[in-house]
C-alpha cells in the first residue's frame, strides 16, 4: 500500500466501481466479499477527498 499526500485533481480513466459518503464522526465498516478482482498487472485505488468546493482536512483509519 502507498499513500501521497501531494495528490491533486481526481483519479482519470479506469473505472468507478461504487462511491461511498460517510458522515462525519461516522464509521463505515463493509466487506466486498469477492467484488473485485483484478487482472494481470491490475491495481485499485482508493481515493479519499473530502465533499464539497471546500478544502478540509480529515483523518481516515484504513483497514
Amino acid at each position: 500500500m502507498q499513500f501521497n499526500q501531494n495528490v491533486t485533481g481526481v483519479p482519470l480513466g479506469g473505472v468507478n466501481v461504487f462511491d461511498r459518503i460517510v458522515p462525519p464522526g461516522a464509521t463505515l465498516v463493509s466487506e466486498e466479499d469477492g467484488k473485485f478482482i483484478f487482472p494481470s498487472g491490475g491495481n485499485w485505488v482508493l481515493f479519499l477527498t473530502s465533499p464539497g468546493s471546500i478544502e478540509v482536512s480529515f483523518s481516515a483509519i484504513v483497514a
